[in-house]
């Protein structure tokens, strides 16, 4: 994946607004760059991988979990949830057009569950989150 998503990869409805801002954002961005992004703003950012077309998708979803791997934010549980939620939604909806993504998703299901228990979050949301990525784990393990 050298190549750099074009407008359309990003935004295939040209129409659409929120895609609009995901190719604002994102067009001619790099991966490296793209964890910039998110470092600098992830939940200002992270909504737009929902607009992206597949392969836009596919180039940006591993910059979000270049950065929720992080050193920066490994340990943050807001972050894990909404990355999450995001990449359960496209796999939901979307996974006929990015089925190359399952074990790249997998490996980082099962990365965020082996660190669970060394998150600083509290019990009530430690179980939603636990009970979100072996959910997640279970529905691509199906498919």
């Amino acid at each position: 994946m050298d190549e750099l998503p074009s407008a359309l990869d990003i935004n295939p409805f040209p129409e659409s607004l929120d895609g609009k801002y995901a190719e604002a954002h994102f067009l001619g961005k790099t991966q490296a760059e793209a964890v910039k992004l998110f470092e600098d703003n992830f939940f200002g950012y992270q909504e737009d991988l929902l607009w992206m077309g597949p392969i836009g998708f596919r180039f940006y979803v591993r910059a979000a979990i270049e950065y929720a791997e992080s050193d920066a934010a490994r340990y943050d549980c807001e972050v894990a949830s909404q990355l999450l939620s995001n990449l359960d939604h496209k796999w939901h909806y979307e996974h006929d057009q990015i089925p190359e993504l399952r074990g790249l998703f997998l490996g980082y299901a099962e990365r965020l569950r082996a660190r669970l228990g060394d998150m600083d979050i509290e019990s009530y949301f430690d179980y939603r989150l636990e009970r979100k990525v072996l959910r997640f784990i279970a529905k691509l393990e199906s498919t």
